[in-house]
C-alpha cells in the first residue's frame, strides 16, 4: 500500500495553497482600487456609486476562501471510491479474461492434438495444427472482446466518480452549479 504523500496529497496541499494565496492577493487587490475609484468620485461617477461598492463588497465576501486542505476531503472520498469498487472490479476482470483465454485455447488445442492421435485419428496432421491454431487465436479474441468490455466498464465509471467529484468540489467550495 502507498503511503498517502506517495497519492499526491502533498502536491494538492500545496498547490491549493498557492490557490489561496493569488486568491487573496487579487482580493486585496480588488479592495485597493475599489477604495481608490471611491476616493476619485468627481472622474467617474458611475464608477464609485455607494451601490455598486456595496454589490461588489458583497460578491467578495461570498467567494469562500481556500484552505490548504479544502480539496483534499473530496479528492479522497472518489479516489477510495475507485480503489474499492472499479480498480478490483478490473483486476477479476483481467484474471477472468486471462483464465478464460488460456481455458479455451488449452482445450482447443487438447481437441485437436485429441482428433489427430492415433485411436481417432480424425484428422490429418495439417489439419490438426490449423484447428489448433485457429482456436488459439479465437481464444485471444474472446478474451481480448471480454477485457475491452472491463476496460468500458472502468471509463464509465472514471467519468461518474469524476463527475461526482466535480459535484463535490462545487458543494465544498460553496458554488452553485449556474455560478460556474
Amino acid at each position: 500500500m502507498r503511503g498517502k504523500d506517495e497519492l499526491g496529497s502533498s502536491e494538492i496541499i500545496f498547490e491549493t495553497g498557492q490557490l489561496a494565496r493569488v486568491q487573496q492577493s487579487i482580493s486585496h487587490e480588488t479592495d485597493d482600487k475599489l477604495r481608490q475609484l471611491a476616493k476619485h468620485r468627481s472622474t467617474s461617477p458611475s464608477l464609485s456609486s455607494p451601490l455598486l461598492v456595496n454589490h461588489l463588497s458583497t460578491l467578495a465576501l461570498s467567494i469562500p476562501a481556500f484552505e490548504p486542505a479544502s480539496l483534499l476531503g473530496p479528492l479522497t472520498v472518489r479516489r477510495e471510491q475507485l480503489l474499492r469498487e472499479s480498480v478490483p472490479r478490473l483486476q477479476s476482470s483481467a484474471q477472468r479474461s486471462l483464465v478464460s483465454t488460456l481455458g479455451v485455447s488449452a482445450s482447443g488445442l487438447a481437441a485437436s492434438w485429441a482428433a489427430y492421435v492415433p485411436p481417432f485419428a480424425l484428422l490429418s496432421e495439417a489439419t490438426a495444427v490449423g484447428l489448433g491454431i485457429l482456436s488459439v487465436v479465437a481464444a485471444l479474441a474472446l478474451g481480448q472482446r471480454s477485457w475491452g468490455r472491463a476496460q468500458k466498464r472502468f471509463w464509465d465509471d472514471w467519468g461518474r466518480i469524476t463527475s461526482m467529484l466535480r459535484g463535490d468540489l462545487q458543494v465544498s467550495r460553496g458554488y452553485r452549479r449556474r455560478d460556474i
